[in-house]
Protein backbone atom coordinates (compact mmCIF):
# COMPACT_ATOMS: atom_id res chain seq x y z
CA UNK A 1 0.00 0.00 0.00
CA UNK A 2 1.13 3.65 -1.11
CA UNK A 3 2.26 5.80 2.08
CA UNK A 4 -0.98 7.72 1.26
CA UNK A 5 -3.44 4.83 1.22
CA UNK A 6 -1.96 3.88 4.70
CA UNK A 7 -2.70 7.79 5.71
CA UNK A 8 -6.45 7.04 4.23
CA UNK A 9 -6.87 3.93 6.47
CA UNK A 10 -5.90 5.58 9.91
CA UNK A 11 -6.31 8.97 9.59
CA UNK A 12 -9.68 9.41 7.17
CA UNK A 13 -12.29 8.02 10.46
CA UNK A 14 -14.72 9.73 12.14
CA UNK A 15 -12.83 9.25 15.35
CA UNK A 16 -9.27 10.01 14.61
CA UNK A 17 -8.67 11.96 18.13
CA UNK A 18 -8.78 8.15 19.53
CA UNK A 19 -5.88 7.03 16.82
CA UNK A 20 -3.97 10.06 18.24
CA UNK A 21 -4.39 8.67 22.25
CA UNK A 22 -3.37 5.41 21.47
CA UNK A 23 -0.33 6.37 19.87
CA UNK A 24 0.21 8.35 22.98
CA UNK A 25 -1.12 6.45 25.58
CA UNK A 26 2.00 3.67 23.73
CA UNK A 27 4.36 5.78 23.33
CA UNK A 28 4.42 8.30 25.99
CA UNK A 29 3.41 6.45 28.85
CA UNK A 30 0.38 8.23 29.61
CA UNK A 31 -2.41 5.42 30.79
CA UNK A 32 -3.00 5.98 34.23
CA UNK A 33 -1.28 9.63 34.90
CA UNK A 34 -2.70 12.64 35.85
CA UNK A 35 -4.47 15.31 33.81
CA UNK A 36 -1.01 17.44 34.50
CA UNK A 37 1.09 14.50 34.15
CA UNK A 38 0.16 13.77 30.36
CA UNK A 39 0.92 17.49 29.35
CA UNK A 40 3.80 17.20 30.94
CA UNK A 41 4.91 13.90 29.53
CA UNK A 42 3.32 15.01 26.65
CA UNK A 43 5.37 18.25 26.02
CA UNK A 44 8.33 16.08 27.01
CA UNK A 45 8.09 13.08 24.50
CA UNK A 46 7.32 15.96 21.75
CA UNK A 47 10.28 17.77 22.51
CA UNK A 48 12.08 14.66 21.56
CA UNK A 49 10.40 14.51 18.55
CA UNK A 50 11.09 17.62 17.31
CA UNK A 51 14.92 17.49 18.08
CA UNK A 52 15.17 14.43 16.39
CA UNK A 53 12.97 15.07 12.78
CA UNK A 54 12.62 18.83 12.79
CA UNK A 55 14.74 20.44 10.00
CA UNK A 56 13.47 24.00 9.98
CA UNK A 57 9.68 25.89 10.50
CA UNK A 58 8.87 29.46 9.22
CA UNK A 59 5.36 31.26 10.35
CA UNK A 60 4.45 33.34 7.17
CA UNK A 61 1.59 35.69 8.14
CA UNK A 62 -0.96 37.01 5.18
CA UNK A 63 -4.01 39.15 5.40
CA UNK A 64 -7.23 37.13 5.76
CA UNK A 65 -9.05 35.18 3.21
CA UNK A 66 -12.27 35.03 5.50
CA UNK A 67 -11.30 36.91 8.97
CA UNK A 68 -8.03 38.96 10.21
CA UNK A 69 -5.01 37.28 9.01
CA UNK A 70 -4.64 34.09 7.84
CA UNK A 71 -1.23 31.75 9.40
CA UNK A 72 0.70 29.56 7.34
CA UNK A 73 3.70 27.16 9.40
CA UNK A 74 6.24 25.69 6.63
CA UNK A 75 7.75 22.76 8.67
CA UNK A 76 10.03 20.44 7.11
CA UNK A 77 10.93 16.91 8.66
CA UNK A 78 13.58 14.52 8.47
CA UNK A 79 12.14 11.12 6.84
CA UNK A 80 11.34 8.54 9.66
CA UNK A 81 13.40 5.04 9.92
CA UNK A 82 10.76 2.92 9.19
CA UNK A 83 12.12 0.13 11.70
CA UNK A 84 10.70 2.12 14.64
CA UNK A 85 8.03 3.87 13.30
CA UNK A 86 5.18 3.32 10.92
CA UNK A 87 4.49 5.97 8.32
CA UNK A 88 0.65 6.80 9.72
CA UNK A 89 2.60 7.04 13.46
CA UNK A 90 5.29 9.43 11.92
CA UNK A 91 2.26 11.94 10.29
CA UNK A 92 0.74 11.80 13.89
CA UNK A 93 3.79 12.71 15.10
CA UNK A 94 4.33 15.80 12.87
CA UNK A 95 0.88 17.02 14.17
CA UNK A 96 1.91 17.01 17.72
CA UNK A 97 4.94 18.64 16.85
CA UNK A 98 3.03 21.41 15.19
CA UNK A 99 0.32 21.54 18.37
CA UNK A 100 3.81 22.25 20.45
CA UNK A 101 5.18 24.79 17.74
CA UNK A 102 1.99 26.81 16.87
CA UNK A 103 2.65 27.98 20.84
CA UNK A 104 5.14 29.40 19.50
CA UNK A 105 7.28 29.38 22.68
CA UNK A 106 4.56 31.36 24.42
CA UNK A 107 4.38 30.28 28.40
CA UNK A 108 0.78 31.27 28.48
CA UNK A 109 -0.43 28.88 25.64
CA UNK A 110 1.10 26.30 27.08
CA UNK A 111 -0.56 26.90 30.44
CA UNK A 112 -3.62 27.00 28.85
CA UNK A 113 -3.01 23.96 27.21
CA UNK A 114 -2.10 22.24 30.39
CA UNK A 115 -5.67 23.37 32.44
CA UNK A 116 -7.13 21.52 29.29
CA UNK A 117 -9.09 18.14 29.58
CA UNK A 118 -5.97 16.32 27.49
CA UNK A 119 -8.49 13.63 26.06
CA UNK A 120 -11.02 16.32 25.32
CA UNK A 121 -8.66 18.36 23.69
CA UNK A 122 -7.57 15.80 21.09
CA UNK A 123 -11.25 16.00 19.91
CA UNK A 124 -10.61 18.76 17.47
CA UNK A 125 -8.73 16.71 15.30
CA UNK A 126 -11.92 14.89 15.16
CA UNK A 127 -12.93 16.97 11.90
CA UNK A 128 -15.28 15.60 8.79
CA UNK A 129 -14.16 12.36 6.71
CA UNK A 130 -15.49 14.11 3.81
CA UNK A 131 -13.34 17.36 4.13
CA UNK A 132 -10.12 15.24 3.90
CA UNK A 133 -8.34 14.75 0.29
CA UNK A 134 -5.18 13.10 -1.20
CA UNK A 135 -4.29 15.41 -3.99
CA UNK A 136 -2.26 15.70 -6.95
CA UNK A 137 0.72 18.08 -7.66
CA UNK A 138 -1.18 20.46 -9.78
CA UNK A 139 -4.73 19.97 -7.25
CA UNK A 140 -1.89 21.12 -4.15
CA UNK A 141 -0.29 24.00 -6.16
CA UNK A 142 -3.58 25.28 -6.97
CA UNK A 143 -4.91 25.13 -3.45
CA UNK A 144 -1.77 27.60 -2.50
CA UNK A 145 -2.32 29.87 -5.50
CA UNK A 146 -5.97 29.70 -4.60
CA UNK A 147 -5.40 31.14 -1.00
CA UNK A 148 -2.65 33.59 -2.10
CA UNK A 149 -4.90 35.13 -4.39
CA UNK A 150 -7.90 35.29 -2.25
CA UNK A 151 -5.80 36.70 0.33
CA UNK A 152 -4.08 39.81 -1.66
CA UNK A 153 -6.98 40.55 -3.24
CA UNK A 154 -8.53 41.39 0.15
CA UNK A 155 -5.17 42.81 1.01
CA UNK A 156 -5.14 45.35 -1.71
CA UNK A 157 -8.78 46.70 -0.95
CA UNK A 158 -7.40 46.93 2.42
CA UNK A 159 -4.65 49.02 1.52
CA UNK A 160 -6.53 50.83 -0.81
CA UNK A 161 -9.49 52.19 1.40
CA UNK A 162 -9.75 56.19 1.72
CA UNK A 163 -9.48 55.68 5.56
CA UNK A 164 -6.12 56.03 7.31
CA UNK A 165 -4.92 51.92 7.53
CA UNK A 166 -2.45 50.98 9.80
CA UNK A 167 1.10 51.23 8.44
CA UNK A 168 2.65 49.16 10.12
CA UNK A 169 0.49 45.99 9.73
CA UNK A 170 0.43 46.84 5.63
CA UNK A 171 4.77 46.74 5.55
CA UNK A 172 4.76 43.55 7.79
CA UNK A 173 2.39 41.87 5.44
CA UNK A 174 3.87 43.00 2.15
CA UNK A 175 6.69 41.60 3.26
CA UNK A 176 5.12 37.64 3.95
CA UNK A 177 3.80 37.51 0.50
CA UNK A 178 6.99 37.52 -1.62
CA UNK A 179 8.13 34.40 1.39
CA UNK A 180 4.93 32.64 0.49
CA UNK A 181 5.40 33.45 -2.91
CA UNK A 182 9.23 31.18 -2.30
CA UNK A 183 7.43 28.26 -1.05
CA UNK A 184 4.97 27.97 -3.81
CA UNK A 185 8.07 28.15 -6.20
CA UNK A 186 9.73 25.71 -4.35
CA UNK A 187 7.21 23.10 -4.18
CA UNK A 188 6.34 23.59 -8.04
CA UNK A 189 10.12 22.68 -8.51
CA UNK A 190 10.79 19.89 -6.16
CA UNK A 191 7.28 18.19 -6.22
CA UNK A 192 7.70 14.96 -8.45
CA UNK A 193 4.69 14.92 -10.82
CA UNK A 194 3.72 11.89 -9.80
CA UNK A 195 3.38 12.61 -5.84
CA UNK A 196 0.53 12.48 -3.82
CA UNK A 197 -0.22 15.51 -1.55
CA UNK A 198 -2.24 14.42 2.06
CA UNK A 199 -4.38 17.06 2.86
CA UNK A 200 -6.51 16.68 6.36
CA UNK A 201 -9.71 19.02 7.27
CA UNK A 202 -10.73 21.87 4.08
CA UNK A 203 -10.42 25.48 3.96
CA UNK A 204 -13.22 28.21 4.76
CA UNK A 205 -14.08 26.06 8.34
CA UNK A 206 -12.84 28.01 11.33
CA UNK A 207 -10.31 24.72 12.29
CA UNK A 208 -6.53 23.84 11.12
CA UNK A 209 -6.11 22.10 7.71
CA UNK A 210 -2.72 20.29 6.92
CA UNK A 211 -1.30 18.99 3.96
CA UNK A 212 1.27 16.60 4.14
CA UNK A 213 3.79 16.85 1.36
CA UNK A 214 7.07 14.77 0.10
CA UNK A 215 9.74 16.21 -1.54
CA UNK A 216 13.24 14.97 -1.76
CA UNK A 217 14.21 13.22 0.91
CA UNK A 218 12.09 15.64 3.07
CA UNK A 219 8.53 16.02 3.98
CA UNK A 220 7.00 19.18 4.64
CA UNK A 221 3.62 19.70 7.01
CA UNK A 222 1.89 22.92 6.46
CA UNK A 223 -0.58 24.44 8.64
CA UNK A 224 -3.26 26.68 7.98
CA UNK A 225 -5.01 28.68 10.20
CA UNK A 226 -7.02 31.51 10.02
CA UNK A 227 -8.02 33.88 12.36
CA UNK A 228 -11.76 34.78 12.43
Amino acid sequence: MEWYGKLRKSFFVHNFSQYLLKFLEDKAGLAGRSNSDKWSLFFEKVECWKNRYCISSELVTLYGVNGWYVDFRFSRFKLPDSREYQIEEYAAILLFIDLVNSCDGDAMEFECLKNTEFEEYFQYYDYPVEENAVLSKTQFCDELQHLYNSSFERFQYYVNQPAKQNPNVIEKLELQYPIYINYMDFFRSNIRENSKIVRLNSFGRDEDIWYMVPVNFAVFLIAVREII
